[in-house]
């Protein structure tokens, strides 16, 4: 029988395994020990915060919570708002396009009463909108 010829594994191979660099970018990397960081990105300019979801486990669990919880990552709607409302600003600009980008959130994807404030809190300075297919669904 041959042997296969032990290789190291580094964590850029757990990454590329694990395509988190194509469903995380930017805001999920893998750290130095091999962990998940949750990154909560900067709408700023500051450094974002990373932290290990190990540690927000262990957070949670002294808290009492079990597995499995949902994490809300502060400014990451923001975040997604200005990048995609600065792509297309630039995109506006780069072919000389004469008239204005307005984006609307489709309450279906998410009607949490949350997640639609901070959209329209943070994108009232995008004049990003809502969209609703019913009076009942915007209700």
């Amino acid at each position: 029988m041959k042997s296969i010829p032990h290789t190291p594994w580094s964590i850029d191979d757990a990454a590329n395994l694990y395509g988190i660099k194509n469903w995380g970018n930017p805001y999920f990397t893998i750290n130095n020990d091999g962990n998940v960081n949750i990154v909560a990105p900067s709408v700023n300019g500051s450094q974002p915060a990373q932290v290990p979801l190990l540690d927000v486990i262990a957070g949670l669990r002294e808290r009492g919570l079990e597995m499995p919880v949902q994490l809300r990552i502060e400014n990451l709607l923001d975040h997604r708002i200005s990048c995609l409302n600065n792509a297309f600003s630039d995109a506006i600009k780069a072919s000389s396009y004469q008239n204005h980008y307005r984006g609307v959130f489709p309450i279906k994807v998410n009607q949490q009463h949350h997640v639609i404030e901070e959209i329209t809190h943070f994108g009232s300075r995008y004049n990003h909108g809502l969209e609703a297919g019913s009076k009942a669904e915007l209700i």
